[in-house]
């Protein structure tokens, strides 16, 4: 048998260009902690900025966002250093006149720019031949004056890809030139266009009014001239420029007409969009209802998704849906032909949307702004329309846990959603999402505000804290998921789980101190070969068969099966020699997920009035109790086991305690670490985060205060008269009352207030360590 470690499964990551851009760094350390690759699903139907003239002159794909992904994907090094300087040369625009920005261009074409100055003569050649290359196909189109290439804002990283793509033919080996050259690690990541193709693709969107926009630019943010596009006077998304559209040209531009255009291409799509105006966008009349695509005549098509992008979801352990413009950097990606089938069938356990922190254009119009549900609703209507199942009807009919019609629960497309709160965000209904199979989890992060009138500054969104972020992402994932250790022996046992006396717990409750009666087990697993004997005969007994298995956990975490063939599925079946070791069939490192804790059936031995820590000990212990003191706590485990009723849906407690570490463990350290030298600093962090809970209207009410501080992560369904529920809800009323009073007492110093924190710390036992692993 090879012995080879099975790679780890990747991460795929749907995005556009620049929004994305920001979390690169977010990604690549959790890609990093979970040691696998990470593919970036990144559409080509841009048809903005310095795309729109190399779409106008040579036609092909949208290449800006695949550009921008893979510069900033170039490992930092110094400004001066050969890469620093490519980076710079791949990342410069030209000038924004249009005489200046040609003379530019041919200065960096003949080799004089100062931009080559800090890279090696080989690979300045090798660069410059593909920008001779293009420079002598835009001189071989030139039409003047009806036609020639605008370089005004053009990007030189677009410009080398469409170098690159005209001279190999293949706009894949183009993306591969450019990331060998920016030296960016493509065994570990890679940027996958979602068509591969040397051909333009563009969309188009109906509103719920009706109308249509033609053209990603036009959709997302349309020129300064105009919002939208005028409608036609006659069905031309289904036809070809007729003899209208040349009435009022000169005699050179209808002479100069087939050269100028791909025919059939459509008035929007030959538009030059150099220039437009992200910050200043006109609102859409009505909400967005779908995107789909378009060929040269406005006709609507069905394009198949590129292979790779197929194979990355298939191998994937996890789906990220990034932030960015939902419409025109998720969809088209999501609605090509078989990715929606790729995500519903993938082996990822996890399919994670990181919402916007903001509205935009295309989730508007404010009088009818997009929620967290609106966003799951056009993402998984996408992936059904790519599958080709019917739409999906509006959510004004009602919170589903199923597609309309289709019985597949909508967390076939996301799992979780990971969202900020403030001015400006989309509203998230966590009860609603939970009915869907949907969990949420908040984040702190910063305010973004644009400055009014008067000088006034208007919040208008929030951005993501990079570090918050992180953690939350490894919060869902799992810190090590499927790359997490094996222990410390060979057969994946570490070495305090096969010494006898350490889980005394087990040994002594539910075995009844009867460890040592069985024979020697093979490999030297003495002890942990009878418990998993005992426990299998005490489920098969006592316990009337109600138990499958046992879960243990301390510094690994294992599953013994009783009866391990019960739940396989039958593919194949091999004559083999019937073995007796069946009972320790073990999985050690779960990951989140895998596993749920019915936390709120359990029996704990802090109950039962027990001297848990003899002497000077820091850790309950059971070893120095008498055996007829621990007879209760046996007796109510077994009554437990024979009068719950197994449920499928378990309340998952362990996910509600990991929203609160991450929420406010961070903050906790912060104030008790120092980083905080005046009492205005600290009181502005703190109010912040308590501002939600917070009515400003009684400002001063502790109590209120608390109580929607204490009830924040705990969803209205959750259990109220168990004992999880009663610690949970204990341990976050003593956070949320300790920050809630130090806030509102203006007599406390700095050191008051960092002491009243390393209090609720110690309390808490919530080191640095223990947060980082989560």
């Amino acid at each position: 048998m090879s012995t080879t470690p099975t790679p780890n499964r990747g991460i795929a990551v749907f995005s556009g260009g620049s929004a994305a851009n920001n979390l690169v760094e977010v990604f690549e350390e959790v890609r990093d902690t979970k040691n696998c690759p990470l593919s970036y699903i990144i559409p080509i139907s841009d048809n903005g900025g310095s795309s729109s003239e190399l779409i106008r002159i040579f036609g092909g794909p949208g290449i800006g966002d695949v550009r921008s992904r893979l510069v900033r994907l170039i490992p930092e090094s110094p400004p001066n250093s050969e890469r620093g300087a490519i980076k710079t040369l791949f990342n410069h625009r030209l000038s924004a006149d249009a005489a200046t920005a040609h003379a530019e261009w041919l200065s960096i074409v003949d080799g004089t720019s100062n931009i080559w100055h800090a890279i090696t003569p080989a690979k300045k050649e090798l660069i410059r031949s593909f920008f001779n290359l293009l420079n002598l196909e835009i001189l071989k189109r030139a039409r003047p004056p009806s036609s020639t290439f605008d370089f005004t804002s053009a990007s030189v990283g677009n410009l080398f890809l469409t170098g690159a793509r005209l001279f190999s033919g293949s706009f894949e080996s183009a993306i591969y030139l450019l990331g060998s050259i920016c030296g960016v690690p493509s065994d570990t990541v890679r940027v996958i266009p979602a068509i591969n193709s040397n051909f333009s693709h563009h969309i188009s969107a109906s509103l719920a009014n009706g109308s249509v926009i033609v053209g990603q630019n036009s959709i997302s943010h349309p020129s300064e001239a105009t919002a939208l596009q005028p409608r036609p006077r006659r069905p031309s998304l289904l036809l070809a420029d007729g003899a209208d559209d040349f009435t009022d040209t000169d005699t050179s531009d209808t002479l100069s007409y087939e050269d100028d255009h791909p025919p059939g291409s459509l008035p929007t799509l030959r538009n030059k969009n150099i220039k437009f105006s992200k910050a200043e966008n006109e609102d859409l009349p009505s909400r967005i209802t779908r995107i789909w695509y378009i060929n040269p005549y406005g006709q609507e098509i069905r394009p198949p998704a590129n292979p790779r992008v197929l194979e990355a979801i298939r191998d994937s352990q996890a789906i990220i849906y990034s932030i960015g413009s939902l419409y025109t950097s998720l969809i088209p990606s999501l609605i090509l032909r078989g990715v929606g089938q790729a995500i519903v069938t993938s082996p990822a356990r996890h399919k994670i949307l990181i919402l916007n922190g903001s509205l935009d254009r295309e989730t508007g119009p404010p009088s009818e702004p997009f929620t967290a549900v609106n966003f799951v609703e056009a993402i998984t209507r996408a992936g059904e329309e790519s599958r080709g199942r019917m739409t999906l009807s509006s959510s004004n009919s009602g919170a589903h846990r199923s597609i309309p019609s289709l019985g597949l629960p909508y967390s076939s497309y996301v799992t979780h959603i990971l969202h900020l709160e403030g001015p400006g965000t989309p509203q998230v209904d966590r009860d609603r999402l939970a009915e869907m199979g949907i969990e949420t989890l908040r984040l702190y992060g910063r305010k973004i505000a644009t400055t009014g009138a008067g000088g006034v500054e208007m919040p208008i969104g929030m951005k993501y804290d990079a570090t918050a972020l992180v953690q939350a992402l490894e919060v869902v994932l799992g810190k090590k998921g499927d790359a997490m250790l094996r222990g410390g022996e060979k057969n994946g046992l570490s070495r305090r789980n096969t010494m006898k006396g350490t889980r005394d717990m087990q040994d002594r409750i539910l075995f009844n101190d009867s460890i040592g009666r069985v024979p020697m087990a093979p490999d030297n697993t003495q002890v942990d070969f009878e418990r998993a004997i005992l426990g299998c005969q005490l489920a098969d007994t006592e316990w009337e068969g109600r138990v499958d298995g046992f879960l243990r956990t301390q510094e690994v975490q294992e599953i013994i099966l009783c009866y391990f063939e019960r739940d396989l599925e039958l593919t194949q079946v091999l004559r083999t020699k019937l073995q007796d070791d069946g009972y320790n069939s073990r999985y050690d490192g779960l990951a989140v997920g895998e596993v749920t804790i019915d936390f709120d059936h359990f029996v704990t031995a802090y109950e039962y009035g027990l001297d848990l820590f003899p002497g000077a000990s820091k850790l309950p212990c059971l070893s120095h109790i008498a055996t007829e003191e621990l007879e209760p706590i046996r007796r109510d485990v077994k009554n437990m086991i024979l009068t719950r009723e197994p449920s499928r849906h378990a309340f998952d407690w362990k996910a509600i305690t990991d929203k609160i570490i991450s929420q406010y463990s961070s903050a906790l350290q912060d104030i008790a670490g120092g980083k905080f030298s005046t009492m205005h600093r600290l009181r502005l962090s703190m109010e912040e985060l308590l501002a939600p809970f917070i009515d400003y209207g009684d400002y001063y009410n502790i109590t209120s205060t608390v109580e929607r501080c204490q009830e924040d992560f705990i969803p209205i369904s959750a259990p109220s008269n168990t004992l999880a529920s009663k610690a949970v809800r204990h341990v976050t009323g003593q956070i949320c009352s300790t920050l809630t009073s130090t806030l509102l007492d203006f007599d406390l110093q700095l050191e008051d207030v960092v002491n009243n924190i390393v209090g609720l710390i110690m309390y808490l036992e919530w080191t640095a360590l223990a947060h980082r692993r989560n």
